[in-house]
């Protein structure tokens, strides 16, 4: 309970009383009447900013406020910790202590263990005509950067406008829908190029390095201009906006492709190797994409002030 003023001591005693008459209830804190010895009531009772700051310091998990960078209210544990302690058990005391960060890095693990097993291993059914493809290290890394990249870029684009527009699940049909439309609209329009590929390569790679920036930078502070309009609005401006990145990312896709397929006779396996490669760094990224935000956060956090 929160109040603009400090609360009487008349309120304070209505409350305590009304909590112990409640079943299975306890005040943990309440100010003037009941000081506990647990964190939260010694947070509650801090008497300066700087007490405050050095109680969570001293805690030992990660208890410092969340944004709307890091929404994890769950995550109190780093990822290095938890690797370090994963042959431990989680303490009893405190049961999520490490579980979600067990949990992501398991599904990161099981993610990649079946990428690899369905989207690699049937290569070595062609291994021979594998082994004859040219450039195979520079295409994978090109392919592993596209699927990487993709999802770095669509999970964080999701995160950032879940403030935006209200809820998680407008953020993500809006975001999946417009980056998918004009992704196609991009590997369509790429057919313009496909003559000389390698030329609008650096244009799209600048393009791109552009957007980010803005996306940085630029879209926040529209964000919170725009943060009073009606849904619709929002919603017609997330989607408009999201069309330049989907342009550049859908092109990226056919130029890779048609590169490999004119560098060895075996085109079909080339560009088989370039859709396995992308796939696997696709499923990857999409977790990983998670574990980075949770660690580093996903973008700025003070657009709506």
């Amino acid at each position: 309970m929160v109040s603009r003023s400090p609360f009487t001591d008349e309120q304070v005693d209505r409350f305590v009383e009304a909590v112990e008459s409640t079943t299975n209830s306890q005040v943990v804190y309440a100010p003037g009447a009941v000081s506990g010895d647990s964190p939260v009531a010694a947070l509650a009772a801090a008497p300066d900013d700087a007490a405050l700051d050095e109680l969570v310091a001293e805690y030992p998990a990660d208890i410092t406020a969340i944004s709307d960078d890091g929404p994890f209210f769950w995550h109190f544990t780093p990822f290095t910790d938890v690797v370090k302690d994963i042959r431990r058990a989680t303490s009893v005391d405190f049961r999520e202590y490490a579980i979600g960060e067990r949990v992501l890095l398991l599904l990161l693990g099981t993610a990649a263990v079946f990428a690899v097993l369905f989207l690699l291993l049937p290569f070595l059914v062609i291994r021979k005509q594998w082994r004859s493809l040219p450039a195979k290290g520079t295409s994978g890394v090109y392919f592993a950067a596209l699927g990487l990249g993709f999802m770095l870029y669509e999970i964080t684009m999701i995160q950032m406008l879940v403030g935006y527009l209200g809820y998680p699940s407008y953020s993500l049909t809006v975001t999946l829908a417009s980056i998918l439309v004009f992704t196609g609209v991009g590997a369509l329009l790429s057919n313009r190029f496909s003559t000389a590929p390698t030329r609008a390569l650096p244009v799209l790679l600048a393009a791109l390095v552009l957007l980010t920036v803005f996306y940085r930078f630029g879209l926040p502070p529209l964000m919170g201009a725009t943060l009073t309009a009606s849904l619709p609005v929002r919603i017609g401006f997330a989607f408009v906006v999201l069309a330049p990145l989907g342009l550049c990312l859908g092109m990226f896709m056919p130029f890779g492709l048609r590169t490999v397929g004119v560098l060895s006779p075996y085109s079909d396996e080339y560009v088989a190797w370039g859709w396995a490669i992308n796939g696997v760094f696709s499923v990857i990224g999409s977790v990983l994409t998670t574990i980075l935000a949770m660690s580093w956060g996903s973008g700025p956090s003070t657009w709506w002030r």
